[in-house]
């Protein structure tokens, strides 16, 4: 333990006491295979994101299961589980993995959004993640419920993937679906559906036409 605080100190990565017992305590934890990963999780921790241990712990169980390719996807994973909207390491996951993959312009924002519906078990799968993620970068969703919406889509093959023969549905049926509900269309499920549908068939061009749907829909 003594020798991995030196190297610690060596590389300098501000080791003060407190940091260095987290380093010590994560590498008896089986959690940084490699100095690299240990390096990672004290910066980390010395940046101020990690409150408790398992912070650090998932910030370099990331690392290590090379979810975050850059130091900055990692800090966004462990303040999300710092603020208590990652509960497993999943949900840190498809952060890191959104950052890589390039889906979120502005991190935080979708970071924050792509772990609330993770926890909310509305995305199943990373592709939907990443739509709500998009959709939010786009501008097209001003609260979590318009991204839950878009999630759902996904999740029951309406309007999400872009290799969804049936529906032939592109990101402007999500989009469609997303500004519905922004707008204050109160729609359940199913209305969402018919909204992409029309949109995918080139019968709603345009918003409104998409909203009177949705608003039969839901009158019944």
């Amino acid at each position: 333990m003594l020798q991995d605080t030196l190297i610690f100190k060596i590389a300098g990565y501000e080791a003060d006491l407190q940091a260095a017992k987290y380093v010590a305590d994560l590498h008896a934890a089986g959690f940084a295979a490699d100095l690299r990963a240990v390096g990672h999780a004290a910066e980390l921790h010395a940046a101020g994101y990690m409150a408790d241990l398992n912070a650090v712990g998932y910030a370099a169980s990331l690392h290590t299961a090379e979810y975050a390719a850059a130091l900055h996807a990692a800090v966004y994973a462990a303040a999300l589980h710092a603020g208590g909207y990652a509960a497993d390491l999943p949900a840190a996951g498809y952060v890191a993995d959104i950052h890589a993959a390039g889906y979120a312009d502005d991190l935080r924002a979708a970071g924050w959004y792509a772990a609330e519906l993770h926890a909310t078990g509305y995305a199943a799968d990373l592709h939907a993640v990443e739509y709500a993620a998009d959709l939010h970068a786009a501008g097209y969703t001003s609260d979590l419920h318009a991204s839950k919406y878009a999630a759902d889509l996904h999740a029951a093959g309406y309007a999400a993937d872009l290799k969804v023969a049936e529906y032939e549905a592109d990101l402007h049926a999500a989009e469609y679906a997303a500004v519905h509900q922004a707008a204050g269309y109160k729609v359940d499920f199913h209305a969402a559906g018919y909204v992409a549908d029309l949109h995918a068939a080139g019968c709603a061009t345009e918003l409104q036409a998409a909203g009177n749907a949705a608003e039969l829909q839901a009158a019944g």
